[in-house]
């Protein structure tokens, strides 16, 4: 609307200064003055048409902007996902309901002690009332003016809950020998059968114990599959089997010996080649002792004999 205006204006005045000017020639004075009189009165006219309507549309642009605001407002205060505004000394200058239900508190370091306004924009992991947050934080750049912070929180509790899930029950691989197996089989005082079932016996009241599954693959050899809850719960008690065999009756000066290696990787395959690889480690170091294999790293349980 403002470019045709403008267009009439220049037309006007065109029209106007063209016709005063060949009156002015023609020396038609009076003619002259009321024409440019007219283009004169013509562009008044015009400019305030112009004025009205440019004030028309920006009371409603005006509008447009504050019942969008409105709207903005009204959706980020009442939206579920918790959302605040922060200043880079982590002051709150805004929150939601939903942020207002977690935290009411005015400094957000009180709930989130990592965020950093040197670096204002990580996303950061928390716990809050026995749920999990990913904290997600956008900066927003204003003229002249302090840089705020727009934070919001992802609700994690779910995904968090369903890989602590996964992390706890992905299986592992233990392989059990008996160090010993043909001493105490060429042994004639011993009753080896007995003394070998009471291996067994161990391993299978241990299996059941952790909620396992073992076999007996070959003899004096047993393969162990637990969960990683279950593996982590063996090395906090010291891998206590090594212990329960030295103490079985054999009816002579011989002591049962155990060798155990475990493996621990994301794929059960690879967990069972690194038990393999573990459980020779173990023999390799004397036997009577437990080689936990984590990927590149070892942890070494027993060897007392």
């Amino acid at each position: 609307m403002k470019q045709y205006g403008g267009i009439l204006i220049a037309f006007g005045a065109i029209v106007a200064l063209g016709a005063g000017a060949v009156a002015l020639f023609t020396k038609q004075y009076y003619i002259a003055l009321a024409v440019l009189g007219t283009g004169l009165l013509w562009l008044g006219i015009m400019a305030l048409l112009l004025y009205r309507i440019s004030k028309k549309q920006q009371a409603k642009m005006d509008r447009v902007f504050r019942e969008n605001d409105s709207a903005v407002s009204l959706l980020a205060g009442n939206i579920s996902i918790p959302c605040a505004i922060v200043d880079l000394a982590g002051r709150i200058t805004w929150r939601n309901n939903a942020f207002a239900s977690l935290f009411d508190g005015q400094d957000v370091h009180d709930v989130v002690p990592e965020f950093d306004g040197k670096n204002p924009i990580r996303t950061l992991q928390i716990e809050l009332n026995g749920s999990n947050f990913q904290v997600m934080n956008m900066l927003v750049k204003r003229e002249k003016e302090k840089k705020l912070v727009l934070q919001y929180w992802l609700d994690r509790t779910e995904a968090a809950h369903y890989q602590r899930l996964y992390t706890e029950q992905r299986p592992y691989v233990a392989m059990i020998l008996v160090d010993n197996y043909e001493e105490l089989l060429s042994d004639t005082q011993i009753h080896s059968t007995a003394v070998l079932a009471e291996v067994e016996r161990l391993i299978a009241d241990l299996s059941k114990r952790l909620g396992g599954l073992y076999r007996r693959y070959d003899n004096g050899r047993f393969i162990l599959v637990l969960e990683a809850k279950q593996m982590q719960q063996l090395e906090q008690e010291k891998f206590t089997l090594l212990e329960q065999a030295h103490r079985i009756d054999t009816g002579s000066s011989s002591t049962v010996s155990l060798s155990m290696g475990c493996g621990i990787a994301p794929r059960l395959s690879q967990s069972e080649q690194d038990a393999r690889r573990a459980l020779e480690l173990a023999l390799g170091r004397g036997g009577d002792q437990v080689v936990v294999k984590d990927g590149t790293d070892y942890r070494f349980f027993g060897g007392k004999r």
